[in-house]
């Protein structure tokens, strides 16, 4: 029996012990099941791509608007009372439709004022022309009077001259006879009274021919100012240098003649009382005789001299070039301006007062208001619609180094359809200094003046043989890396392990960055993006496919 027993017991020890290590192994493959499924619950998720050759496009998108090439204004003449607008701004015109009219009646008023007044301003005009005929002449009969006057003058005073100059020699040749004469001889004839009797007559000659000119230069006044009594005042000033120089003349010759009596009254008076044969007195008088007619002959000099001076004067007076006038073309331009003002009131009067849109256009603003008056500027403002349009846009100066005039865009408006045009301007914005105004030229009979549109520009650039996503770009400071995944044989099994590799940018863009080559190689797999951080030597899974 106790050996029956002990087989019993070895048996179940055998039982379980077998039982014991299969509880162990299940234990153990159930560890690490639960490992696995820990492990892939912690370690990140990714998805990998590779290196490809590609070029860094810069994409510029802006949003603006289609305007005018050209605005068309709409003018009228000033002061009309506008009768009806029939338009207004955003309006769509053609070439031809009314824009606004004007009131006929005070239309009509208004010619009449602008005839009147056309009128006047002619009449005025003829006078200024009549008078500046008059003026005309008036200056030519000046210049003949001053060249007749210089003559007259050359010729009186050249006589003047010689008259005193021949007194003076023969006052001189009887002084030079008395003195010649024998002392002790008879002295026959009073020759001292001979030559005071003589200058006498002489001087009243010289007096009553000074008071002639002096009486034929006052006739003289009075017929030029018969002739043209309304310029009286204005003769009178011109003979006013004249009639001093007369009048000094004369009074010089009276006080010549009335020294002349007197001293003829002296000698005859001495006669009474002393010897008429007294010789030193009958030197002095032939002495003092001389003198007189040599200050005579250079006074009648310097009359001359003096003459001939004021003579040439008033002779280049009269010869002076005339002053600018310009009132008489003055007058004529505002009687053409005002003739071109009614031509073209009456234009508007056979086009009754109607004012119309000389093209296809938009209306952009309306300047008048039914019953007020027109202003001298602009009526009406209007896109011309066929100048055709362009976009226009602004952009930042970073978008703008990617542009340039000339480079090929699209276009595309509200609807589906895109258009392809070329950059026509690039300028910097005067309201903004960090913006810039870009203009396209649309192409014709595409998108409509006011449409909204957007512009797109691509820039390529050289292509690059290792481009990758920005998401597959890192930086760590200032080093810049990419993580691409090893395998690697482990006790688990083989698994995948992130690696850092450092690379250089040479050009990015929103979407790919262009690295320097040597770093990767085509047959890596990087990693593009992970559902958890992701740092060298980490453990990693790829996504399932």
């Amino acid at each position: 029996m106790k050996q029956i027993d002990q087989k019993k017991r070895k048996a179940t020890l055998r039982e379980k012990s077998v039982k014991w290590l299969a509880g162990f192994f299940a234990v153990m493959l159930l560890l690490t099941l639960l490992s696995r499924v820990v492990s892939a619950m912690t370690v990140p998720v990714l998805q990998t791509g590779y290196i490809k050759k590609s070029t860094i496009d810069r994409t510029v998108r802006a949003s603006g608007r289609i305007v005018q090439n050209r605005d068309r204004a709409v003018y009228t003449i000033g002061g009309l009372r506008v009768g009806t607008v029939f338009v207004r701004e955003g309006q769509s015109v053609a070439a031809g439709d009314v824009l606004f009219e004007l009131d006929f009646d005070a239309l009509g008023k208004k010619i009449q004022e602008t005839e009147q007044e056309y009128q006047r301003l002619e009449l005025a005009l003829g006078d200024l022309e009549s008078g500046e005929s008059l003026e005309a002449q008036e200056r030519e009969k000046a210049r003949k009077r001053a060249d007749e006057d210089y003559k007259k003058a050359s010729e009186r005073t050249g006589r003047e001259v010689e008259d005193a100059k021949e007194a003076m020699e023969q006052a001189e040749q009887k002084l030079e006879d008395f003195l010649a004469q024998d002392p002790s001889a008879s002295e026959g004839e009073d020759t001292v009274r001979t030559e005071l009797e003589n200058r006498c007559r002489e001087k009243e000659a010289d007096w009553n021919q000074a008071a002639e000119a002096q009486a034929e230069l006052e006739r003289e006044i009075q017929a030029a100012v018969d002739a043209d009594k309304e310029k009286e005042m204005q003769i009178r000033q011109s003979y006013e240098s004249k009639v001093s120089a007369a009048a000094r003349e004369v009074e010089s010759c009276e006080q010549e003649k009335a020294r002349a009596d007197a001293a003829l009254e002296d000698y005859l008076a001495k006669l009474d009382s002393e010897s008429a044969n007294d010789r030193s007195t009958q030197e002095e008088i032939l002495r003092s005789a001389y003198e007189e007619k040599k200050q005579a002959y250079e006074t009648a000099l310097q009359n001359r001299q003096d003459s001939m001076t004021n003579a040439s004067r008033n002779r280049e007076d009269a010869n002076a070039p005339e002053k600018a006038d310009s009132s008489k073309k003055t007058a004529q331009m505002t009687l053409s301006e005002k003739a071109e003002e009614l031509n073209q009131l009456k234009a508007l009067q056979q086009q009754e007062g109607k004012i119309c849109s000389p093209v296809d256009g938009l209306i952009s603003s309306v300047l008048v208001t039914t019953g007020e008056f027109t202003t001298e500027g602009t009526a009406v403002l209007m896109a011309d619609l066929t100048e055709g349009g362009r976009f226009q846009t602004t952009v930042t100066k970073e978008q703008e180094a990617y542009l340039s005039r000339g480079d090929a865009v699209t276009l595309k408006g509200n609807g589906v359809d895109s258009y392809e045009a070329v950059i026509d301007t690039i300028q910097p914005d005067k309201e903004n200094t960090n913006s810039f105004v870009v203009t396209v030229q649309v192409p014709e009979g595409t998108l409509e003046i006011g449409t909204i549109a957007t512009m797109t520009a691509v820039r390529q650039s050289e292509p690059y043989s290792v481009c990758v996503p920005l998401s597959a770009l890192h930086r760590d400071g200032n080093e810049d890396y990419v993580l691409v995944i090893q395998e690697k044989n482990t006790v688990l099994g083989t698994e995948w392990i992130a690696e850092r590799i450092p690379v250089t940018i040479q050009d990015q863009n929103e979407m790919l960055a262009a690295l320097a080559p040597g770093a990767l190689t085509e047959d890596q797999k990087v990693i593009m993006s992970s559902n958890k951080e992701v740092n060298g030597g980490d453990r990693v899974r790829l996504e399932d496919s």
